[in-house]
């Protein structure tokens, strides 16, 4: 079976993985398109292309994609635990990620997770990486792998829930903020009694505005500068592997509930944008707009560009 997947890099990421496949035998071809930056194919038949946009497709039988995938995502997991300037264990932070954020339809899920020390290995040995560099059913099946081997939580906010919370704040980001403190405190207050020692929450950046999980954190009773648990934002926070953990676990969630959404309406629903606008009307004429809330993010400007 044949499979094309798709992964963002920066120019350093794009460089590394370049070498990376060379390395294992895949070999350069000439691409004369102008928003190529280089082309490689292996034995398999397998094509890699790195564009200009620091998109690199992959395209090829299913089985060699994947394990390029795996190949490629375990060497995107940090090799340090620095993070700022401080040094972590892996079993000494809580990580957290985010899965439908962008997506018009579907729910926004929160991810918190923690891994053991114990399990540490195990979880890197499963090919946990950033669920974007993943196919869905690569993260169904490690979110499945997971259980058990880590303790996390999720927030899974539902479009008409979360389009309500966005009314109160018109502001996406604080209401990250605030279902992120709810749900990190579930997982610390779960951490409480055990051996495990947390030092750190480290989130995949969202916002701007550093102090605006850690005032939420206070407003549940975590006070980062009394408990010595530091709260940390950071880019790309997908290369530690707890955040990494955490990203899978939410997308296995979002993904879930988009078939569940599926099979209640008998239909598929389009991921991205693409064909969102036809799908939107189609769904409008067959059930109705109240219909539609429930699975859209309504404060979209997609939403609003619909002229429903």
């Amino acid at each position: 079976m044949q499979k094309t997947a798709t992964v963002k890099l920066n120019k350093k990421e794009a460089s590394l993985v370049q070498d990376k496949l060379e390395s294992v035998g895949w070999e350069a071809e000439i691409d004369k398109n102008q928003y190529v930056n280089w082309r490689m194919v292996n034995l398999s038949g397998a094509i890699a292309v790195m564009y200009t946009s620091g998109k690199l497709v992959l395209q090829g039988e299913a089985s060699i994609i994947e394990n390029t995938l795996t190949e490629l995502g375990n060497n995107s997991i940090s090799s340090t635990n620095k993070i700022k300037g401080q040094e972590f264990k892996p079993s000494e932070i809580i990580g957290c990620d985010e899965a439908g954020k962008g997506e018009f339809f579907g729910p926004l899920v929160l991810g918190v997770c923690y891994i053991p020390e114990d399990r540490v290995s195990e979880v890197k040995s499963m090919g946990v990486q950033d669920s974007k560099r993943l196919s869905d059913d690569k993260i169904l099946s490690i979110a499945e792998t997971l259980e058990g081997k880590v303790l996390y939580e999720l927030d899974v906010l539902e479009p008409t829930k979360l389009n309500a919370m966005w009314g109160e704040t018109r502001n996406l980001s604080e209401v990250m903020a605030q279902r992120y403190s709810v749900t990190i405190k579930r997982l610390v207050d779960e951490l409480e009694g055990t051996d495990f020692t947390c030092k750190a929450i480290v989130i995949d950046q969202f916002t701007k505005i550093s102090t605006r999980v850690e005032n939420a954190l206070k407003e549940v009773g975590i006070c980062p500068s009394e408990t010595g648990l530091k709260c940390i934002q950071i880019p790309r926070g997908e290369a530690h592997l707890s955040v990494a953990a955490a990203s899978i676990l939410a997308r296995a969630a979002y993904l879930n509930k988009m078939s569940e959404y599926e099979e209640e309406f008998d239909i598929g629903i389009p991921r991205g944008y693409d064909g969102v606008a036809a799908f939107s009307r189609k769904f409008i004429a067959e059930y109705s707009e109240d219909e539609l809330q429930k699975l859209a993010k309504t404060f979209f400007k997609t939403y609003k560009e619909l002229n429903l």
